[in-house]
């Protein structure tokens, strides 16, 4: 019509080809374009909340003096959207929680950290050295919201160990985890390179080990077979 125009069901269709024929064509020309130089151009680089804000920190700068042409562009989103986002080329790079599951992807593991048990000053168990995987059982543990990497591990760890998730609360961010479980709404898990950037001068707020394979994640890199 003269207001808009809208796209058949073949039109939608390719279109969501035509999507991915520019997005490796964007790949083709990155690699002619970087063959025999250094790293340059811009990186688009998508990041889990849970990890590039206490990463990237201590990467960022050490990137730029090795690589100095590089321009790095840098968007956090939950690791769900960020999938998303690399499938359709609107990311060249991710830095996320694994695992990641698209045969599509290639993987690079960077590190493996334990996930530690976060407790009010005041509760019962924040007395105790190391926390023991039956200490959990029955406990109420707050999590973050679908679509996050993080989620879906506690769900799975609190159906290990027994303990509940809060399905009437979900942080947003760690931070809003961190907060809650400090007003004594339940606990929570925090990757170990959380607790020691941010929760080392929190009066409300301690963080505990726990012994169990269980409670650890991986890290790493992904980015398209054909980038």
């Amino acid at each position: 019509s003269r207001q808009s125009v809208q796209l058949t069901s073949i039109g939608k269709d390719l279109l969501d080809r035509a999507k991915y024929l520019l997005r490796d064509l964007d790949d083709f020309c990155d690699l002619a374009k970087s063959a025999g130089s250094m790293l340059g151009g811009t990186l688009r680089l998508g990041v889990a909340p849970t990890v590039g804000p206490y990463l990237l920190p201590h990467v960022i700068p050490q990137l730029h003096k090795k690589f100095p042409k590089l321009k790095l562009y840098v968007r956090e989103d939950r690791s769900l959207d960020l999938e998303h986002s690399l499938r359709s080329g609107h990311h060249d790079l991710l830095l996320t929680a694994l695992p990641l599951l698209d045969k599509n992807f290639v993987v690079k593991v960077l590190y493996d950290e334990p996930l530690m048990v976060g407790l009010s000053k005041g509760h019962p168990l924040a007395d105790k050295k190391k926390i023991e995987p039956e200490d959990l059982r029955g406990e109420a543990v707050l999590s973050l919201g679908a679509g996050h990497r993080l989620y879906e591990q506690v769900h799975e760890l609190c159906q290990k160990f027994g303990a509940t998730v809060q399905s009437d609360y979900e942080g947003t961010s760690l931070d809003t985890l961190r907060q809650m479980v400090g007003m004594g709404m339940g606990i929570s898990f925090f990757p170990s390179l959380y607790v020691r950037s941010e929760m080392a001068n929190d009066h409300q707020v301690i963080a505990k080990p726990m012994d169990s394979q269980a409670m650890r994640r991986q890290v790493g890199l992904v980015w398209r077979q054909n980038s």
